[in-house]
This record gives C-alpha cells, sequence and structure tokens, in this order.
C-alpha cells in the first residue's frame, strides 16, 4: 500500500511539471508572434536585466552578451522561452514579467539594446 502511494505521488509531480512546462513553452510560441515595443524595454531590462547582463546588455558575470549575433540571431520563441524559464544560472521571470513586458524585452534584444 505504501508503494502505491509513493508511486502516485511520483507520477502526480510528473504531471504537474509537464504542465507547467507546457504552459510556459505555450506562452512562449504565442510572444513569438508578438510584436513587442523595444522603446518600453528599457525599465524592465534594467530592473531585471541589468545586474548579470550589464546596462547596456553586453553581458557581465559570466552571462551572454545580448548583443551579439548568436543571441539576436535565436528565433523570438527561444528568447521568450529563456526569460520566462531561465536557462543555466539565469533565473525564469514567467511569475514576474507580463507579456508586454516580455515581448518589449524580444524587441529590444532581436533590435540590438545600444540602436539609435
Amino acid at each position: 500500500m505504501k508503494m502505491r502511494w509513493t508511486m502516485a505521488l511520483i507520477l502526480g509531480a510528473f504531471a504537474l511539471a509537464a504542465g507547467c512546462g507546457g504552459g510556459q513553452a505555450a506562452r512562449a510560441s504565442q510572444l513569438a508572434t508578438v510584436d513587442g515595443d523595444a522603446d518600453a524595454a528599457a525599465p524592465v531590462f534594467a530592473a531585471n536585466c541589468a545586474g548579470c547582463h550589464g546596462p547596456e546588455g553586453r553581458g557581465k558575470k559570466g552571462s551572454p552578451d545580448l548583443t551579439s549575433d548568436h543571441v539576436r540571431g535565436m528565433s523570438k520563441e527561444k528568447i521568450a522561452r529563456v526569460i520566462l524559464g531561465g536557462d543555466g544560472p539565469m533565473p525564469g521571470f514567467a511569475d514576474k514579467l507580463d507579456d508586454a513586458q516580455v515581448a518589449s524585452l524580444i524587441a529590444w534584444i532581436k533590435r540590438g539594446p545600444t540602436q539609435d
């Protein structure tokens, strides 16, 4: 009986984790279709990203340079997935940023953070 209860808990945890991940994947896919306002990203970036990526997005503390061809060449969906779910030491911001904020960050990165 104890074994069944343990298995039920394990399977339930996997189902819950899969459901949470699926929601972020769907949100990232949807955000890839949105044209965000790059100009609105500056305060969002300053408050949430600049601590690791630097004020110009060029990277510090071992974080990627967001102005690099590699990062700017990523799909909007991939950038959204990283912002929402994190990557390596970077935390996810799914619970902290709304869709407009994430879309603005994606637009800012794709445009080039320091472009005039």
